[in-house]
C-alpha cells in the first residue's frame, strides 16, 4: 500500500472534479488503485490560505511518500513543513521564478511537475477582449494575491495593452474578503472589460465573478476553462484535466525511486479556447466567426 498526499486551496468536491478524476484515472492506468494499493490523504484549505502550513504538516505526519500540490501557495506550504518532501505540482505559473526549481530541464530540488504558462498566455487573452469588444479602452484587471508567480502576469500585460490601445486598471485581491470590495470598485470604475488573472482566489470565486460581469455587462476573460462553464464569457487556458492526468507519471516515477530534481518540468502542450455563447448573447456581443472557428469548445 503506497501513501501519497493531495493538498489544494479550493474545496474538495464529490464526485471528484474533472481534474482530480483525470489524476486518478492516470494513476489507475499505471497500476495504482485508490483503496487497493494506494491511499491518498486529502487536505483542502477551503480557500483559507492560513490553514495550508498546518495541513501540509499533517500530511507529513501521516507518513505520505510524496505530496501532490495544486498551485504556488500549496507548494510553499509543503516546503515550509518539510523541505525534502517530494512534491509533484500542477498549475504553477513559473516554478523557476518561484525558486521551486533551478531550471525546467533539471529542477535540482524536491519539486517537479507541470507548469501553467500563465504569463505567456496573458497577452493573448487580452487580445481576445479586443476581438470581442473592438471599441474597448479601459480594462479592469482582477489580480490574485501578489506572489512571484501571479504578479508576473501584470507586467506581461503592459506591452500588449499599449499595442491594443488599452488602459489597464489594477484591482488586487489579497484575501477572500477583497473579492466583493474589488468587484464594487470595478462596478464604480465603469470599465469596458474584465481580465482575471488565474489563481486560487479567482478560481474559487469564478461563479460570483461571472455573475457580476454579466450584471455589469462586462466582457471578461480568464485562464481557466471552468470560468466559462460557470457563466463567464471566454477562457484561454491549458487543458487542466490533461495536466492532472499527465502528472500521474511523475507520481509513479517518484514512487519507483526517481528523484524529483532529476525529472524535467513539463510545459503545457494542449490549450483550450472556450466561448460561452449564451453569455455573449446576454451581453449583446456578436462573436466573430473567426473566433468561433478557433474555439476548442462552445457553450450555448
Amino acid at each position: 500500500m503506497r501513501r501519497i498526499g493531495y493538498l489544494l486551496m479550493a474545496p474538495l468536491t464529490e464526485p471528484p472534479s474533472p481534474e482530480r478524476a483525470a489524476l486518478l484515472e492516470g494513476l489507475r492506468a499505471l497500476g495504482y488503485v485508490e483503496g487497493r494499493n494506494l491511499t491518498i490523504e486529502y487536505r483542502s484549505a477551503e480557500m483559507e490560505r492560513d490553514f495550508l502550513p498546518q495541513l501540509a504538516a499533517e500530511l507529513v505526519k501521516a507518513g505520505v511518500e510524496l505530496i501532490f500540490a495544486v498551485e504556488n501557495v500549496t507548494v510553499s506550504a509543503v516546503l515550509q513543513a518539510a523541505p525534502a518532501m517530494p512534491v509533484v505540482f500542477v498549475s504553477i505559473v513559473d516554478p523557476v521564478e518561484m525558486k521551486f526549481a533551478q531550471s525546467l530541464a533539471r529542477p535540482g530540488k524536491s519539486v517537479t511537475g507541470i507548469t501553467l504558462l500563465g504569463v505567456n498566455l496573458a497577452p493573448k487573452r487580452l487580445e481576445l477582449l479586443r476581438d470581442l469588444r473592438p471599441g474597448a479602452k479601459r480594462i479592469a484587471v482582477l489580480q490574485n494575491s501578489i506572489t512571484a508567480g501571479t504578479a508576473s502576469e501584470w507586467p506581461a500585460l503592459q506591452p500588449a495593452a499599449k499595442k491594443l490601445g488599452f488602459t489597464l486598471e489594477l484591482f488586487p485581491i489579497r484575501d477572500a474578503a477583497d473579492i466583493p470590495r474589488q468587484l464594487q470598485r470595478i462596478a464604480r470604475a465603469k470599465t469596458d472589460g474584465l481580465f482575471l488573472t488565474t489563481g486560487s482566489r479567482t478560481i474559487g470565486a469564478r461563479r460570483i465573478i461571472a455573475e457580476f460581469a454579466l450584471k455589469q455587462r462586462l466582457p471578461s476573460v480568464m485562464g481557466f476553462s471552468g470560468y466559462t462553464q460557470a457563466g463567464g464569457l471566454l477562457s484561454l487556458a491549458p487543458n487542466f484535466a490533461e495536466q492532472f492526468g499527465r502528472a500521474a507519471s511523475y507520481v509513479d516515477k517518484i514512487l519507483k525511486g526517481a528523484r524529483p530534481g532529476e525529472l524535467a518540468i513539463e510545459q503545457p502542450s494542449t490549450f483550450e479556447l472556450v466561448i460561452n455563447l449564451k453569455t455573449a448573447k446576454a451581453l449583446g456581443i456578436s462573436v466573430p466567426q473567426s473566433l468561433l472557428i478557433r474555439a476548442t469548445r462552445v457553450i450555448d
